[in-house]
């Protein structure tokens, strides 16, 4: 077993997940045709929360990889997603021995964590461009919303994470400081 996939590219509690594998042929010998490659989905190893593939027969080839698809399961193909951390571990082979030439069941298992919600990775195309990372919705950065309350020349000294002092320099530590609007460095 090499890797798990999900049919959605960010999952959000509620969201049905189908979940596929990609299956490698580490041994010598080739898996032979007409034999169900079985491979079992665990949710959180709760064996109430199960989705299968049972479909597979082509075989493997030796050193050969296969993918898979859930298209069964306790509750049908897919889980339905909820909130939290979560595991899901991809069984192979989970039949005892289907597979009679088969000499390490040690690597018969994966398993990858998922985090939900889920969200898309979003790739930078141009990396001498700001890291601008919007969604699409005029929200960037993941700033929402700036409090445009504050004055900026209420006579204050700020530090860079907005955390406000007095009005003279005295007893400041080291470093920048926002001062009626302008940057100002303690030394």
């Amino acid at each position: 077993m090499t890797k798990i996939l999900t049919n959605k590219k960010s999952i959000k509690p509620g969201d049905r997940v189908n979940f596929s594998a990609y299956v490698a042929n580490a041994g010598d010998k080739d898996a032979p045709a007409g034999q169900q490659l079985g491979v079992e989905f665990i949710i959180d190893n709760n064996t109430n929360v199960i989705t299968w593939s049972d479909n597979y027969t082509q075989g493997v080839k030796s050193h050969q990889f296969a993918k898979v698809t859930a298209n069964g399961g306790q509750q049908g193909n897919e889980w339905v997603a909820t909130p939290g951390k979560h595991t899901v571990t991809a069984w192979i082979d989970n039949y005892n021995g289907r597979y009679a030439d088969e000499i390490n069941h040690d690597n018969n298992k994966f398993t990858i964590e998922l985090n939900i919600p889920l969200e898309e990775i979003k790739f930078i195309n141009n990396p001498d461009q700001p890291d601008d990372l919007g969604d699409g919705k005029g929200n960037t950065n993941g700033i929402e919303h700036v409090n445009t309350d504050v004055k900026a020349n209420d006579g204050y000294y700020y530090d860079l994470q907005g955390n406000r002092y007095g009005t003279t320099t005295d007893g400041l530590r080291r470093g920048v400081y926002i001062h009626n609007g302008k940057k100002v460095i303690v030394k």
